[in-house]
């Protein structure tokens, strides 16, 4: 339970936000240029300047992009000035995938790390947490627990998580259900 409870309020955006975003943002965005936040008119990425970011979305109306950083700001991929399309943000490990779903005025897209351009641990712990995602365990909880098992390869956690990933039935259970040693 403390894992749940100690994050579990920072990763509730996750539920609100129609992509399968992940807690660990292992895509990077590099600013072309000066690029202001979309909602929030103080904040600035400066020129070669990076962020991280779990979502990109489309607009339906205008065509322009944003891409979205996990608890933090959305930016401007492409907008357009003077009629002209122009591109604000360059995707640096990751690659727009299959569309995700779509509102009104939005269309959104998996984000889809590009393996060859992101580091072996990062990589685990992506795929671990997308896993035990799928699992059913709760976002705040999968992300801690993935972090764990990368980073305490010898904890209860790390051994719990691991069976789960081998496909224990039962290390899977206490994991969606808050009773494993992730959650002591």
């Amino acid at each position: 339970m403390r894992l749940c409870k100690v994050i579990g309020l920072t990763f509730a955006i996750l539920a609100a936000h129609p992509t399968n975003a992940i807690s660990f943002q292992v895509c990077e965005a590099r600013a072309m240029m000066r690029v202001q936040a979309n909602s929030s008119p103080d904040s600035f990425l400066k020129p070669g300047e990076k962020t991280n970011f779990t979502s990109y979305d489309v607009s339906t109306k205008d065509g322009t992009s944003q891409i979205c950083s996990h608890g933090g700001h959305c930016w401007p991929v492409i907008s357009f000035r003077n009629g002209k399309k122009e591109k604000l943000i360059e995707l640096l490990n990751c690659k727009i995938g299959k569309p995700t779903g779509k509102d009104k005025d939005t269309e959104y897209f998996e984000v889809e790390p590009i393996r060859s351009m992101i580091a072996p641990i990062d990589f685990k712990r992506y795929d671990a947490e997308i896993k035990l995602s799928q699992m059913g365990v709760c976002s705040a909880c999968s992300g801690g627990a993935a972090l764990i098992y990368v980073t305490e390869p010898n904890s209860a956690c790390a051994r719990e998580v691991e069976k789960a990933l081998k496909g224990n039935k039962e290390a899977r259970r206490r994991l969606k259900d808050s009773e494993s040693a992730c959650d002591q």
